[in-house]
């Protein structure tokens, strides 16, 4: 017997042991007035600690009990407490309840504790979203699940206003990218990464160990101030009933990257573990050549993508109050493949590169997370989270065409191989202790600390050369052409909180006030070897085919020794420590039973400060060393106001005050080598300060129907922004590019019911759902005008921003008794997009509108077993960047495909 069935039959045994000598009480929760049913609805055994929630169909099984009669409690958010007595349970029988709550008037406890609830499912966030003063925006695991979403950057760009931009980490939010969102983990913040930007990147965090992930686009004293655009705030799972043992399996194929051999770089082992090390040393001229990859790739079989979960957790008892612990481990490999071209052009509109590109991608991850939950007496709980989490991401990319900028030989169609092939090794770990006590009747202490560790490794990125004359491939020996680059960025993150919140309110009015500290100590260090390499005193070599090519046969131990290679070591290293302190102020108050207002004050005092080493000399020195530091106290008001015109309708407005900081690397003259485009910082950026308005309409049509409108204003005062213009290089460069900025908009959603039928006794559900939401954003900036470069155009949209953002998706589900099936098709779009701004005659770079489309088709076979097919992006768009020319041609700078993919998931509950 394989230890699967093993698994299977020992715990067939102890449930037979244990129901043969116990009674069993199951049943199922619903609201009285709709009968639908109530998911994360608590039934507790009156006098202990004993208890359990409904899942996802409202249905709860009860621990195994003992024979006797006993008294239920069953408590459920903005619903009356219902006391089931005389439950009489006997050996060997099961006791079947169905208990239907009725409603209840909100009061300040369900706005405190709303978090607290089963936040996986879209009914329970939905709920939360109603109760909520500030406007929120979630999705939770269930909704994950239905629209086979794998991880958080998947999740926060089917919001509202929300898109990811091809080629840029995480996503942007209304028109507003990476330096204005803030991305936290229960609250903490936590570091990113990649040295290129503020924010991890979402894609970190997979569905296994996502409970739900919150949007916040309105802002409040008591949140970070560093915030432009939204809060993005990843939940991770907790234990959801008193014990689970879950394993969770998925194949698939990307049709693009399973067509002809699939070549992969050298330097990652079959797992994703990358071969860390930082190349030869001795000083500026290395002694030898001792790197440890190969230059060539090689031929792998395509394996196709995978992913494995298997989660754990029971809830304990210790002095008779309940500890919960749940861990969840996992891996995932996704392999794709990208073909399509890329260009380059002169201001005046000369294209100087053509290239065709094949690039081959493998992504893996690997990911441990683990939780434990004690709680005692009224609303004392303490709680702490790890996680680790490890990604690798590897490509191997073949260009071939013409780049006369590269070669720089004076003809007009000099023609060259390159392959250019990264590695991008990264290691996140977070240790976060956080609680909540209850010092008196009225007053309320929140308080955390979390810890984390950033290792952030590109070991080993590749660039070679070969010209292309009659056919034959041929070195070159132009400094700059053929590199290796190693680098690390480590990032320590210790970040605090310290809230107290004293209840001033009755029975008939909410009033609340709450004061805080919070801080942030975050420093990084990041260091960067080049290694450029070159033939010498040596002959042209030559190989008559491309499928002779072998960079290996070129540079390598027995050439350098020979001295027929240079090879030179050029280092360079920046360090950012960046301090922030603040604290805050909040009210909470409700002048009626209709109208509440919350209003408060933050101030943050920010501290960065930034070394940078442009290269380190032979002799150790310090050349080119440059120091630069920001710091500034910024005062934060903010208002927001919730009027409930009747049980349905809901409008909200808020006014608040953020800033926006630089990023690190943005102030740091580092220049940065991209796959498409290089860019380099500016040290004389300057924080950007946001003036926001939101207001809101929402319309509850049922607990599980919305339909909601809005609109937001932003005035950005000295705006941050990326441009491309005609310096040397080609760098794309950063600017405060203007003295204000203005963003408005309007957005809405629907979700929507189209079709219910079910039994009496709602064993049987049919269900047909519409979820639809689109933005509109107008954005613009004055360009500044300065003696060094000037725009090509006066006024310009804001990098990243769409002015049309849609997504939507129909469901369609069948359930009868334990059995289930959904099915969805999701379509998503948004329009041309500002990629990078024009100056000095080169015009603008835009990202051209791409439609997707998925059909995602999940099952329940039984109580135990679930399946699930994903067929995702369908319509294969192209990824288009262009720029338009003075001649009204537009000219595509990179052009690719991505392919459609196909899996197949089980999933099984033991």
């Amino acid at each position: 017997m394989n230890s699967k069935g093993l698994i299977l039959l020992l715990v067939l045994i102890k449930s037979t042991v244990l129901f043969a000598q116990n009674g069993q009480v199951i049943g199922k929760i619903t609201d009285k007035k709709t009968g639908e049913e109530l998911i994360g609805a608590a039934i507790i055994v009156e006098g202990t600690t004993m208890g359990t929630t409904t899942n996802f169909d409202g249905e709860f099984s009860m621990p195994p009990l003992d024979e006797g009669t006993y008294t239920l409690r069953v408590q459920y958010i903005s619903y009356q407490t219902e006391i089931v007595s005389d439950v009489v349970v006997k050996e060997g029988a099961p006791t079947v309840l169905s208990i239907a709550l009725s409603p209840a008037d909100m009061d300040l406890g369900e706005v405190m504790v709303v978090a607290k609830a089963n936040r996986e499912h879209e009914n329970m966030l939905l709920l939360e979203q109603k109760k909520a003063i500030v406007a929120v925006q979630s999705i939770g695991a269930q909704e994950l699940s239905r629209k086979g979403i794998g991880d958080a950057e998947s999740a926060v760009s089917k919001v509202s206003g929300v898109s990811k931009q091809e080629g840029v980490k995480n996503v942007f939010v209304r028109g507003l990218g990476d330096r204005t969102l803030a991305t936290t983990l229960n609250g903490f913040p936590v570091p990113s990464e990649d040295p290129r930007y503020k924010n991890i990147a979402l894609d970190m965090f997979q569905s296994d160990v996502i409970q739900s992930v919150g949007v916040d686009k309105a802002f409040t004293a008591d949140r970070t101030g560093d915030v432009g655009s939204a809060i993005i705030d990843v939940r991770t799972k907790v234990l959801q009933s008193d014990e689970v043992l879950s394993l969770s399996v998925s194949g698939g194929v990307n049709a693009q990257a399973a067509q002809g051999t699939f070549l992969k770089t050298d330097g990652v082992n079959a797992l994703g573990f990358a071969n860390i090390y930082q190349g030869p040393a001795g000083g500026k001229f290395p002694d030898s050549y001792a790197f440890q990859n190969k230059l060539d790739p090689s031929a792998a079989g395509y394996v196709g993508n995978q992913s494995y979960t298997l989660s754990a957790g029971k809830q304990l008892k210790v002095n008779d109050n309940p500890l919960s612990v749940f861990v969840t481990g996992g891996y995932s490999s996704d392999v794709s493949k990208q073909d399509g071209h890329q260009r380059n052009m002169t201001n005046n509109g000369t294209i100087y590169k053509d290239m065709g590109i094949d690039k081959y991608d493998i992504n893996t991850s690997h990911l441990l997370m683990a939780n434990a939950n004690y709680q005692w007496r009224k609303d004392n709980s303490l709680s702490y989270n790890f996680m680790a989490i490890h990604t690798s991401n590897q490509y191997f990319s073949e260009l071939e065409g013409y780049d006369n900028d590269a070669l720089q030989s004076g003809a007009e169609r000099d023609s060259l191989l390159l392959h250019r092939q990264q590695i991008n090794d990264n290691v996140l770990l977070v240790n976060q202790l956080y609680g909540n006590f209850r010092l008196s009747d009225k007053l309320m202490l929140d308080a955390g600390v979390a810890v984390n560790t950033v290792n952030s490794h590109e070991p080993d990125r590749r660039i070679n050369f070969l010209y292309i004359n009659d056919g034959k491939y041929s070195t070159y020996t132009r400094k700059g052409m053929n590199q290796r680059f190693f680098s690390d960025l480590s990032s320590q993150d210790i970040n605090s909180r310290l809230a107290f919140t004293y209840d001033m309110g009755d029975e008939d009015r909410m009033s609340a006030i709450s004061a805080g500290y919070t801080n942030r100590l975050t420093s990084d260090r990041f260091n960067g070897i080049q290694y450029e390499q070159r033939l010498q005193n040596t002959e042209t070599i030559v190989f008559d085919r491309k499928e002779d090519v072998s960079f290996d046969y070129i540079y390598n131990q027995e050439r350098f020794d020979a001295g027929q290679m240079h090879l030179e070591r050029i280092h360079s290293y920046y360090e950012v420590n960046k301090y922030v302190h603040a604290v805050y102020a909040n009210g909470v108050f409700q002048l009626s039973p209709s109208l509440f207002v919350t209003g408060g004050i933050g101030l943050d005092y920010v501290d960065i400060l930034v070394d940078f080493v442009g290269e380190l000399g032979e002799d150790g020195s310090l050349n080119g060393r440059r120091t630069n530091r920001l710091d500034q106290l910024f005062i934060l008001p903010s208002a927001n106001l919730k009027y409930d015109l009747n049980e349905q309708h809901t409008l909200r407005m808020g006014v608040s005050r953020t800033y926006t900081m630089p990023q690190s690397r943005e102030l740091s003259p580092f220049e940065y080598i991209g796959m498409t485009f290089k860019e380099r910082g500016n040290e004389e950026l300057r924080p950007a300060t946001n003036n926001n308005l939101d207001i809101k309409w929402d319309n509850y049509l049922s607990r599980s129907e919305l339909l909601s409108v809005g609109a937001f204003y932003k005035l950005i005062e000295d705006p941050i922004s990326r441009y491309s213009s005609n310096n040397a290089g080609g760098f794309l460069l950063y600017d405060n590019v203007g003295d204000v900025a203005t963003v408005a908009g309007v957005e809405m959603e629907l979700r929507k019911n189209l079709f219910e039928w079910g039994n009496d006794d709602r064993e049987t559900l049919s269900r047909l759902s519409l979820g639809l939401n689109a933005t509109y954003t107008y954005s613009q900036v004055k360009l500044h005008v300065n003696p060094a470069s000037q725009p090509t155009e006066p006024n310009s949209q804001l990098e990243g921003a769409a002015p049309v953002i849609i997504n939507s998706d129909i469901s369609y589900t069948y359930r009868q008794h334990k059995r289930s099936v959904t099915g969805s098709v999701l379509f998503n779009y948004f329009s041309d997009r500002m990629y990078s701004i024009g100056y000095d005659g080169m015009p603008s770079l835009y990202e051209q509108g791409v439609p997707t489309l998925d059909v995602v088709v999940s099952g329940q076979l039984s109580s135990r077993l679930g399946v699930s097919l994903k067929c995702q992006n369908l319509l294969n768009p192209a990824f288009v960047y262009y720029r338009d020319l003075p001649s009204g041609e537009r000219l595509e700078l990179e052009q690719f495909r991505k392919g459609s993919a196909v899996s197949f998931g089980l999933n099984y509950t033991f």
